[in-house]
């Protein structure tokens, strides 16, 4: 009778796991919201890398750790998945190009649709950011500062791997 590797699993794996799961999808949620980057393509690059892992070879793994072959699967999708898209992503952000900031009068707001309902939106002068709506969209608590500040200050970058990345924002009150 074969003894199952799990019993020979090491106790590291599964804390290993969780943390790499909920560390990757907070860090991976923060980025997605300072990335041009829809919801599909982020769920594109999770799939990539969790899926990259799963191609190395069963024996070649279960020679460093004795797992089994579900466990594995489980340990690069919730694990290594998450961790790996938050990394590709984080570089994107940290090896950005600065741009120099820009002002740009704020012309009209509204309120955002379906899952944004209760964000405002901002309209900017010359549509500017009109290829990015994610940044200029905020949340209800923003809404008093966007009212009283008539200009938006903004720094967009074009990351490491070509997405464009909102550095820093900021409502103003006269262009400097």
């Amino acid at each position: 009778m074969e003894v199952s590797k799990k019993e020979h699993t090491p106790k590291w794996v599964v804390p290993t796991m969780a943390g790499g799961w909920f560390s990757g999808l907070l860090i991976l949620f923060w980025l997605y919201s300072v990335t041009a980057i829809s919801i599909w393509e982020t769920l594109k690059h999770l799939l990539f890398f969790s899926v990259s892992f799963t191609l190395i070879p069963y024996k070649w793994v279960v020679k460093f750790i004795p797992l089994d072959y579900p466990f594995i699967i489980t340990l690069n999708f919730l694990g290594l998945g998450p961790i790996l898209t938050s990394m590709f992503f984080l570089a994107n952000f940290m090896l950005a190009t600065p741009i120099e900031t820009q002002v740009v009068q704020i012309v009209n707001t509204t309120r955002g649709e379906g899952f944004s309902a209760t964000s405002t939106v901002i309209e900017l002068k010359n549509e500017t950011l009109q290829d990015y709506p994610k940044f200029r969209t905020f949340d209800q608590g923003s809404h008093l500062q966007i009212v009283t500040y008539p200009y938006f200050s903004y720094t967009l970058s074009n990351g490491l791997f070509g997405y464009p990345v909102l550095s820093t924002y900021d409502f103003t009150t006269k262009p400097k």
